[in-house]
């Protein structure tokens, strides 16, 4: 394995590895060699057949496997050989020319590859037993906590379907499309939306204009900032009450 430092920046480093197509070759052997002896192929006796024979049938899937394996452990031996500890997954990158690349699979060709990371620097831990630490406590009140759990109650609400029209604190479902001088506008259309009146979700004006509104109506809903609203309640959800 020939190791070449092409960068060495702050905690950046980089580095070409490069096998040659001899060790290549004689880790493809191995393998074909252990293949061999589990091999089971029509016309040869088990565990007889011959490495040149699947060299010649799985030669090149058995060379990509190869090549990740060499990969793997040439990337681990640089990491040792050089003692770097590495921030992060070390990032790898086989050359971009494709005949290259195939040559190595063809075992007619060495391997190379680039190794990139970041290094976690060295650093001394200084002695911290003389620091003096703040506790920061934060007083909570009751009237906190009850709107907190007013809140979580009700997220929790459950609705049950009403006759009539809809008013605040009912939950509605509505498909709307919103409009700029009867253009709709990206973003402003939605279906099947559930919205609970009065609970401040919609921007102000909007929930108010939906109060009285019944199942499968179509009305038009203005903003203050003047942007129409087309709207419609989705007629196989009507408006929904809180249990009383």
């Amino acid at each position: 394995m020939q190791v070449t430092e092409t960068l060495s920046a702050g905690l950046k480093r980089e580095y070409k590895v490069v096998v040659n197509q001899a060790e290549l070759d004689q880790e493809l052997n191995a393998k074909l060699a252990d293949m061999s002896k589990r091999a089971n192929i029509r016309g040869f006796r088990p565990g007889k057949v011959p490495v040149n024979h699947l060299k010649r049938i799985y030669g090149k899937s058995a060379m990509a496997e190869v090549v990740q394996n060499t990969i793997d452990a040439k990337s681990k031996a640089l990491l040792e050989e050089k003692k770097l500890k590495p921030a992060y997954q070390p990032e790898v990158k086989l050359p971009e020319d494709q005949a290259e690349v195939a040559a190595v699979i063809d075992g007619k060709g060495d391997l190379a590859f680039s190794v990139s990371l970041e290094i976690i620097p060295d650093f001394e831990v200084k002695d911290h037993s003389g620091l003096e630490l703040i506790r920061h406590v934060v007083e909570v009140t009751e009237d906190q906590v009850e709107e907190t759990l007013k809140r979580i109650a009700g997220q929790s609400k459950s609705f049950s379907d009403k006759d009539g029209p809809a008013a605040i604190g009912d939950r509605v479902t509505i498909n709307f499309v919103g409009t700029i001088e009867g253009t709709a506008f990206e973003g402003g259309t939605a279906e099947d939306v559930s919205l609970e009146l009065g609970s401040g979700q919609f921007i102000p004006g909007f929930e108010e204009q939906l109060v009285g509104a019944k199942a499968g109506d179509e009305l038009t809903v203005r903003s203050p900032s003047r942007r129409i609203t087309a709207l419609s309640n989705s007629p196989a959800s009507p408006p929904n009450s809180p249990p009383s």
